[in-house]
Parts: structure tokens; sequence; C-alpha cells
């Protein structure tokens, strides 16, 4: 369960009583806003009001408003982007809920960030409302994640929607790019330090003083409009006379430092003994409310002296309407610290051991870790974080514990099990795989550790051999694992149960992973854990059909799809994945229009995330649809687009099978030297063949049907036919189909007759085996790939007329050879495939993505469409289509 959001970090400060109005600046960022810049930025040195300027503007912009106030805790990624959408969960209400379970369903939170901000930007586009999202004190993020979806965001962003941000420094975030396009409004120190005229509407109106022309010319001059410094020196002439101002104003002189220091001692003089040690004691508290400081400094009348101080202008800021939290200006509490160490140090180590108390008692855990730190009390600390450390991790706190860690004594954090297992997920969350291995290992060799702790060790190490491909390694974990897990552990159950059964999967203990990805799939749904819910369904779908089982792929796979309504996953690209599923089973099928139009929908969704994954997926299954329809050149130009965009994503099995598809096309096109070059190139068989090679051995067996070599063509099938036939996997009419062509061409070259039988030594012939296998879930694909078929399927089903399979199976390849001939067709089948993108609403060069075409290509085709149907325009041209019944 995440930590319920602190809502004064969500608060639109209210602007301070003494503040004067800034309509320059006010009118720069509207000037920002109308010119569609992207960011607005406000960076300046402590105490030139920056939140003060932007948190008046905001009661003056008609913009939509968002507020986050950073601090150094929300250098975690997943705490970062949990409160960044919950400051504009009020103008964009479908945003926090599919962020929320983004980042709840991925414990170790490796999920891309082209995932989040994919997710935040499809929300965001919703509205077109201008809005603005203000993030306070930017200058605490130093985590390179979090610059760099930033950086990332400001590139893809609706152009209603703007950041504005404060900050000391100038923010990593490519704004050299941002000032290039025209996209950055920037407000610095000079901009914001206050004209002579402001500085004298400051001193003489908010802050009430009778001063001389000359006397502000002089503190103008002195504090160069630095607010802080002007609202100091202010504060010090408030009790002086005339005489006595004067000499005031003419002693301190120098930098802004010494002027402060100067300042800030005359300010604290002039304050009640009790004041200035209430003062001192609560500048440790980076938040402060009238409990916590009672029960710091012993206070009773605490609540009437934070409402004494905001209303003497003592840089004490409210953080919410109701004056329940404030905090102390960051260079005042600076100053006050620099004060207490000097003058109580031996009161620091007490004060912080009371505030950690008082936030442990409260539920503030982060809070009372960091203050029993502070207080040198290390066991402290390591007991509250105990507590707290594995859900830290869990909603992205990895890089905040690991800090903490890092000031823990090491012989503090060994004597504590459970610290150290938490330790280990931040250090895999942080790909520091090695260093957690390493203390995983020491740890399953000590007595006495509980049963639960052993399973999280089991199921951290499986996630380790998950990363290193040691199938071995991670059955073995993640059995141990889920014998040792609590059954009500269910988030972490669910992830190894998932990780399990996907290693089954990719080793092809196909029966194996459907068990566990079952079992997966009905934790993640008792558990209440979408996101793996929906990647346990998307993988049980994938597996089923390499099990042949097409009706259950298909309704899983359609599952997957129905979820794009759901607004906490529609968003996620594995609904593209189940596009591309789907896509596949019609094309198994023959549906082939159904099949293109489920397969462009995926591969938009994978362009529309930048997925290589989903679009690689896209592009095969694309290829081979071409491939059965007869299109080998439009096959082959797909393959060559893989090769020469995705390469570098592909995994090295999958460029293996680029190039045995590639292999088969070539053959099917009759270029046999070419396919044999390829056979050559594989390296010689000296084992049985792993389950990624099984493709690549298909394609050189028929490699070797082409050479009229039926013996090693024989020999190869009959390998796979034996691991097949182990693992129930579909593979297994493909393997008989290619051992009818094998028997059929070693009856042709002992000159014997096409036999339609076959049998021998108790086995029936292969087609038969094939068809049995094939007929119940409808896979007609598989055959209509083998030209060579057609014969051998006529002869055998004239021995078998009753077969109404064969039947339709011939008549499948009849249709599709009088489709290919050339035909007085109205369109041509580019044509048409253009004049279906064309009724789906897509632009040209959209349809030139789809089609892997150039742009001009697509032109030429509309033209010819428009002839054709004698249209004027696109419009026209689809009405007229679906008059003829071309389209839907």
């Amino acid at each position: 369960m995440p930590v319920p959001l602190i809502q004064t970090k969500l608060t639109i400060p209210p602007a301070p009583a003494s503040g004067i109005l800034r309509p320059r600046l006010f009118a720069d960022l509207e000037r920002g806003l109308q010119l569609g810049h992207r960011l607005l930025l406000v960076s300046a040195p402590p105490g030139y009001g920056k939140t003060t300027l932007l948190s008046a503007w905001t009661q003056a912009t008609e913009a939509h408003l968002g507020w986050l106030a950073l601090d150094e805790s929300d250098n975690d990624p997943a705490q970062f982007w949990r409160y960044f959408a919950a400051a504009l969960a009020s103008q964009v209400p479908n945003l926090l809920e599919p962020i929320q379970t983004l980042l709840d369903n991925d414990p170790l939170h490796q999920w891309p960030v082209d995932v989040l901000l994919a997710v935040l930007v499809n929300a965001l586009a919703q509205n077109t409302s201008p809005l603005v999202l203000v993030l306070d004190d930017y200058h605490v993020i130093h985590n390179e994640r979090i610059h760099a979806a930033l950086t990332q965001l400001l590139a893809r962003q609706p152009a209603h929607f703007h950041l504005a941000l404060t900050s000391r420094s100038e923010p990593p975030l490519d704004l050299p790019r941002l000032r290039v396009r025209g996209q950055l409004t920037e407000i610095q120190m000079d901009a914001l330090g206050f004209s002579e005229p402001e500085s004298a509407d400051f001193l003489n109106q908010s802050m009430r003083l009778e001063l001389a022309a000359n006397e502000i010319a002089q503190l103008y001059q002195r504090t160069e409009g630095w607010a802080a410094g002007l609202q100091l020196a202010a504060l010090g002439l408030q009790a002086l006379d005339r005489e006595k101002a004067a000499a005031f104003i003419h002693a301190f002189r120098g930098s802004h430092r010494h002027i402060a220091d100067y300042l800030a001692d005359e300010v604290l003089q002039r304050q009640t003994p009790e004041i200035q040690t209430f003062l001192l004691q609560t500048s440790l508290l980076e938040k402060l409310s009238a409990p916590l400081c009672a029960a710091v400094t012993g206070a009773a009348n605490a609540q009437a002296t934070l409402e004494s101080l905001e209303r003497a202008n003592l840089f004490l800021l409210p953080l919410n309407d109701e004056r329940l939290w404030y905090r102390y200006h960051s260079l005042w509490a600076e100053m006050l610290q620099t004060r207490l160490k000097r003058e109580q140090p031996a009161t620091i180590p007490q004060l912080h051991r009371r505030a950690a108390d008082w936030f442990a008692a409260n539920g503030f855990l982060d809070e009372a870790i960091g203050h029993a730190l502070a207080a040198g009390e290390p066991e402290t600390a390591a007991s509250l974080l105990e507590t707290t450390a594995k859900g830290l991790v869990m909603r992205g706190g990895s890089a905040t514990l690991q800090t903490w860690l890092e000031k823990l004594p090491d012989e503090v954090i060994q004597t504590r099990p459970a610290l150290l297992i938490a330790q280990t997920w931040a250090l895999v969350t942080d790909g520091r795989l090695d260093e957690a291995a390493a203390i995983l290992d020491d740890l399953s060799r000590r007595a006495g550790l509980k049963a639960a702790q052993q399973g999280e060790i089991a199921a951290i190490q499986s996630i380790i051999a998950i990363v290193h491909q040691d199938i071995p390694a991670i059955h073995r974990h993640a059995e141990a694992a889920l014998r040792l897990i609590s059954l009500e552990d269910s988030p972490l159950r669910c992830g190894v149960l998932l990780s399990q059964g996907t290693a089954a999967a990719l080793s092809g203990a196909l029966a194996q992973s459907a068990t566990l990805l079952e079992q997966a799939v009905h934790e993640s749904q008792r558990g209440r854990q979408p996101i793996i819910h929906l990647m346990a369904l998307s993988t049980l779908a994938q597996t089923c059909e390499a099990l042949g089982n097409f009706d259950r792929a298909d309704r899983l796979h359609r599952q997957v799809i129905a979820l794009e309504s759901d607004p906490a996953l529609g968003g996620l690209p594995l609904i593209g994945v189940g596009y591309v599923g789907l896509g596949g089973i019609l094309h198994e099928r023959l549906h082939f229009d159904e099949a293109e139009a489920a397969l462009q929908q995926g591969l938009a969704i994978g362009q529309r995330w930048g997925s290589p994954e989903i679009q690689i997926g896209a592009y095969f299954s694309l290829a081979r649809l071409r491939y059965t329809q007869g299109r080998l050149d439009e096959a082959l130009a797909i393959l060559e687009k893989l090769e020469s965009e995705f390469i570098p994503a592909m995994p090295i099995h999958e460029r293996g099978h680029i190039q045995a598809i590639k292999a088969r096309f070539w053959l099917a096109q009759g270029q046999i030297t070419k396919a044999a070059a390829w056979a050559r190139s594989l390296p010689p068989e000296t084992e049985p063949a792993a389950f990624d090679d099984e493709n690549q051995l298909l394609t050189l067996a028929r490699v070797f049907l082409a050479q009229r070599q039926p013996l090693p063509a024989q020999k190869i099938l009959a390998g796979l036919e034996s691991t097949a036939r182990a693992a129930q996997r579909t593979s297994l009419i493909e393997i008989f189909l290619l051992k009818a062509l094998t028997l059929a061409l070693s009856h042709r070259e002992r000159g014997n007759s096409l036999s339609p039988s076959g049998e021998g030594q108790g086995m029936r012939e292969p087609l038969a085996e094939a068809l049995s296998l094939a007929e119940p879930q409808n896979q007609r694909r598989v055959f209509l790939d083998e030209p060579e078929l057609y014969p051998l399927l006529q002869n055998w089903h004239s021995q078998h007329p009753e077969n109404r399979f064969a039947a339709g199976l011939l008549a499948d390849f009849e249709r599709r050879a009088s489709a290919l001939q050339k035909s007085p067709a109205l369109l041509s089948d580019r044509e048409m495939d253009v004049l279906r993108l064309l009724a789906a609403g897509l632009s040209n060069q959209e349809i030139a993505d789809r089609l892997v075409v150039a742009l001009s290509t697509v032109k030429s085709h509309v033209k010819n469409i428009l002839m054709k149907l004698d249209a004027d325009n696109r419009t026209a041209a689809v009405a007229k289509a679906r008059q003829l019944k071309l389209v839907q």
C-alpha cells in the first residue's frame, strides 16, 4: 500500500501579506503561455522571491494550475511521479489512477520511462485548456532518471500544457534546445531583483516604514534589489527612531551573505529570549506544526507563537490555508541553524531525538528516521528503518534507502537481515546485480532466518537469474520462493510466478509455462495486481498459441484488448501485444482482412509508444501475412525494414530468426542459391537443437528439400519431431507437413509413384497426422504456406473424400491461386490496401509508414484510386468503395 500523499506539498502557498505585485514579471509569464512556451523557468539564488512570485501569479492568471513543493525525498523516481500526477489530479482527473496503478504494480520500478510518459501525455492530451504545473525548488532534484524523463516530457507534452520551475541553479533539462526553438521563458536574478520603485513600495507600503528617498536608494544599492535583504533590513528598522535608522542603513555593506548575517543578528536581537530560543530550536525542522514544535521546544503556546511569527513577517511561510503547517524560508533556516551550532551545539542531538520521537509516534517514519540519524542514534534509526525499508523500495524509494543505509554503521546493518534484504531489492532496482547477489549469497548461508525471509531471498535470486538468462537457476530459486513465501504476499508471489512462467516459455517447456502463468493470472486477480494480471494474460495467450490451443489464445488476446477501455490499463503498451497476437491467430485461420486490421492497430500502438518489441512482433507477423497471400516482394521489403531499423533492439535469437524467414521467402521465389548460402552460414549442429533454433532448422530442412536432398532433411525433422512432441508444441504440424514433402521427394527420387498413404512401422502417414492436429483449432495457414502440398493434399483427399477439413484446405489453395492470377479487378491488391487505410482515416504519411513504402508511392496509389472510382476526393472515394462493398 502506498504511503499517503502529504497534501501540503500539493497546496499552492498563500502569497505573503507583505508581498507586492510584480506586474512586469506576471506579464512575462503570461506571454510565455500565449507563445506556447513549454517551460517557464524562474531561477535565482536564495532570497529572491521565486516561490513568492509564482504563488502570487497563480492568483492572477486564468490558466489552470497544479503545484508541487519538492524536497530531497522526491529524488526517488516513483515518488516524484506519484506526486507529479497528484499535483495535476484536480485538473486531469483520469491521470492519477493509471500512474498509481503503474507504480504500484511494478515493485522494482523497472518500467521504461516511455511507458510512464505515454500514460501521462495521453491523459494530458484529453484536456485542451491552458494548464501549468509548478515544480517548486527543483534544485533539490539530482536524480538523472528524473532529469532525463522530464527532458523527454518537455519534448512531447501537449501544446496547452506548461511546466513552471523554480530553482537556485539552471536545471539540466536541455535548455539550449528549448531556447533555440523558442519554447522557454526565463526569469533570472536580474529580473527578479526589486527595482528601486518596487523597493520603495515594499519598504514604505508593505513593511509600513517611512523612509526618505535617499535612504531607499541606499538600501536598494546595498541589496541590489535582493528581496530577502530588503525584508531583513525592514525588520531591523521597524523599532528604530530616525537617527538610529540612518545609522543602521549606513552600517551594513558588502556581499549578500555579509548583509544577511548582519541583519539576521540585528533581527534576532530584537526578539524576546523566548522567541529567540523557539526560532533556534525549531530551525532544524523542515516543516513545522504546533504539536511538533511543542514536543521539540517544550513551549506550551506553540500555535500562538507560530501565528505571531507569521504576522511579524519573520520568514515563516504557511504551507496551507488552515495554518496548520509552516516552513521557514530556506535562507532564514540556514542562518538560524548556523547560530544554533555556534551557541547551543550540545542541544542539537536532543532536539533531533525529540523530533524523531514525535514523528515516529505520529506515523511519519521517513522523517523520524532522518532525525534519529541526525541525533547520532543509529540503532534507533535502524529499528525504524526496518519497519519501512521494504515498503520504501516497493514505492520507489531505493535511492532514499541507500542514502540512509550509507549513514548507518555496517555492523548495525549486518545484524538485521530485513535491512539487508531491502538493500538487495534497492540494488536490483538500480541494476547493481553483482552487489545484490553477493549480499544474498551471504544471507542464504545464515542460520536462523525466518521462512518468509528465505523465500524473499530466493525470489530476488530468481529475478537476478532471469536477467542472466540462467533458466535452471530461475526455476530452482522460484520454486523455493513459492514454497516459502506466504500466500498473503500476493505481489511477490505474482511476480515470481510470472517470471517463472516466462522462463519456462523461453526454454520451450510450454505446458509447464501455461500452468505457471495460469497460477499468475489467478494470484494477480486474487491479489488485485492489475498490471501483473495483464502481463500474465498476455504471456499465457502467447504460450497457448505455441501449444496449438488457438481458441484459448484468441480469447485471451481479446481479453487483453478489452482492457483498452480501462482507465488505468488502457494506455499501456501490452494492449498492442494483444492486437499483434490476435492478428496472428486470425492469420492462422486465413481471415486476412481482420488479421491485417489487428496487426496494423498493434503496430500503431507500438509506434505511438516507441516500443521496438511491439513493432518487431507486428512487422514479423505482417511479413508472414504477405507471404501467405503470395505477395513475396512486399514480405521481403518488410523484413528489410526490420533489419535496417530494429536490429540493435533485437535479441540474438531473433536476428537469426529473421534470416531464417528471409531464406524461406527466397525459396518461395526460387532463389535457391541465396537460401543455400544462408544454410552454409549456420554453425554445424553438434548437439540437440535448442528451442530458439527450431525455426532455423525447419528452414534448413526446406533448403535440403529444394536441393533434392531428402536424407539430411529427414534427420533434422526426426530430431525436431521428438522435442516438439514431448513439449506438445504446435510446430509439430509443420514438422509433419515437411515430413510428408520429404517422403514424397524420396518416392520421386526412387522413381515410385506418389503414395497416398506412406505408412510404415505402425506410424500414420505424416499428412494425416498434420490434418488431425490442425483441424480441432482450425489451423489453416501452416498448410497454405507450403504450395508443394497441394498435389499431396489432392491425392490424400481422393482417398478420404469425407474429410471436410482437407476439402476446405483445397478450396483455400484454389482461392489464393485465383487471387494471384492477373484479373480485371477494379483495384489492384496494393490499391485495396491503401483504400482500406483511407477508410480508416489515415493520412498519406501514416499509410506509407504502415505499408513500408515511400510517400510518393502512396500518393500515386491514391491518385489511381480516385480515377478508377471516379471520385473527386478521398471522402468520396471511400463512400463509393462502400457502395461497391470494396470496404466495410
